[in-house]
């Protein structure tokens, strides 16, 4: 169970950062077109429109960060609930 489910949270990982590497790109006519967009990618770049900190114009890994987040945090659950509830003797 553990082998895959750590193998299974690599995949997502990985996934995650692809999609969001090449779906998650903005041109500057869609953030022309979009205010909300143009100001959600100012306020997540510290100003600098469309531009993240790698230098890839219109790129948002946001949402890969948060999913990334969300992966560590199950991890860590796992890692916990098989503490608590293994019935073989305790590994620390």
């Amino acid at each position: 169970m553990h082998r895959g489910f750590w193998i299974g949270s690599i995949i997502s990982i990985v996934g995650f950062f692809a999609v969001a590497f090449f779906y998650l790109r903005f041109d500057a006519a869609y953030l022309a077109t979009n205010p909300w967009r143009r100001r959600a990618s100012r306020a997540a770049t510290g100003g600098a429109a469309g531009l993240d900190e790698r230098g890839y114009r219109g790129l948002d890994l946001r949402p890969a960060l948060t999913c990334l987040i969300g992966v560590f945090l199950a991890v860590a659950l796992n890692k916990g609930d098989s503490y608590y509830t293994h019935t073989g003797p305790r590994r620390r």
